[in-house]
């Protein structure tokens, strides 16, 4: 079994050296200098490292998220940097104190989308009370053009986006937003009738599709599924979703797959077994829902997990990966969030990112009969 290097990823990783370069202010001045001392920890503090690399989707371009220091060395901060893929300069896109992360080009390449905790114009402002600041979701999405200027928010959700995702026509972006508190809860906080158990605090996903044009948001999930993944459909119609039902840690492997129309309804089953199924990701054809799975053999966090597909019209499920000893992971996670299974343009293999000893590998797994597997 080998592993097989994914070109996307290598260019972007190799661009990204070069744009370390550029945003790492403070070094020796020679190499002698940086061996003449050992290393500070106000040098490991100074450090700068980089993040969920995006190529552009003519090639052209790399956008990355760069955690450093702030300038009053009382935290960490995330801005989203710009860098040519064929190397070059890398310039700051954002500078916002808030932080900035989880860019997104749309299918167009002219706007970058992200995640961001700036202040939204005309909110809260900083007269208010911390209470009514703690109410306030932070977390929006935001737009902006890679070659600069004003970022814009998108999103203005009752509850902080976690997670967000184009459509194939760049025309609406499904999100996940934290429930917020209900007014009871409010409610009772402000009377000091606020006696909580830990099952009452943990805060349910909810999906959401916003138009781009007009910024309007339709919620598609409520009741008892905590949502935890999702992928639009090639068409853009559907939604392929991973959800549990409840929020509570013990069920992440009680979790499921779901279709649901782009405009709302009631979400039905596609994939209904014993374990974790989650990740789903549509193929460029349509034909396929790849998702990673327990595949029914315990809800047990110890559980191998592989790489499975489903047919959008149901049926068995297919394990492409029943041989391969290793926990198949999703590439590109980061803070929290869940990567995204790759398919290849022509929907014949699938990557995916596995541990081997102590070393990360991208696998590749085959979909068809004579071929299946992954290397």
């Amino acid at each position: 079994m080998n592993t097989r290097p994914v070109f996307p990823l290598i260019l972007a990783a190799a661009t990204l050296a070069a744009a370390v370069a550029a945003p790492a202010a403070a070094r020796p001045a020679t190499a002698s200098a940086a061996r003449s001392r050992s290393w500070t920890s106000d040098d490991i503090l100074a450090l700068k490292s980089v993040s969920d690399p995006r190529l552009s989707p003519d090639g052209g371009a790399v956008v990355y998220v760069v955690q450093a220091l702030t300038d009053d060395l009382s935290d960490y901060q995330t801005d989203l940097w710009l860098i040519p893929a064929a190397g070059g300069e890398a310039r700051r896109l954002t500078g916002s104190p808030a932080n900035d992360e989880h860019p997104r080009w749309s299918p167009d390449g002219r706007t970058i989308a992200f995640l961001s905790e700036r202040p939204r114009p005309g909110r809260k402002s900083e007269a208010e009370s911390e209470e009514a600041k703690r109410d306030e979701p932070k977390r929006q999405v935001w737009t902006i053009r890679p070659d600069g200027g004003e970022a814009m928010p998108l999103s203005d959700c009752p509850g902080s986006v976690s997670d967000f995702a184009w459509s194939p026509d760049g025309r609406s972006i499904a999100f996940l937003a934290r429930e917020p508190k209900s007014e009871e809860r409010k409610k009772k906080e402000k009377d000091k009738d606020d006696a909580w158990t830990p099952k009452e605090m943990y805060a349910w996903n909810r999906l959401w599709v916003l138009n781009v044009a007009d910024r309007k948001a339709t919620q598609i999930t409520r009741g008892a599924l905590h949502v935890t993944g999702f992928s639009f459909s090639p068409d853009g119609r559907r939604l392929a979703i991973s959800a549990q039902p409840t929020p509570l840690i013990p069920d992440n492997f009680n979790s499921d797959l779901y279709l649901v129309s782009v405009t709302g309804g009631t979400p039905t089953e596609l994939v209904r077994q014993k374990g974790a199924d989650t990740n789903p990701a549509w193929s460029p054809d349509g034909r396929w829902i790849a998702f990673i799975s327990q595949d029914g053999k315990s809800t047990e966090w110890y559980t191998n997990e592989y790489l499975c597909v489903v047919a959008p019209a149901g049926g068995p499920v297919r394990n492409l990966t029943a041989d391969f000893d290793e926990r198949v992971v999703a590439p590109g996670g980061a803070l929290g969030v869940s990567g995204d299974l790759v398919w290849s343009p022509d929907g014949a293999t699938i990557l995916f990112q596995a541990a081997q000893r102590t070393a990360q590998h991208v696998f590749r797994a085959f979909l068809d009969a004579p071929r299946a597997g992954c290397r």
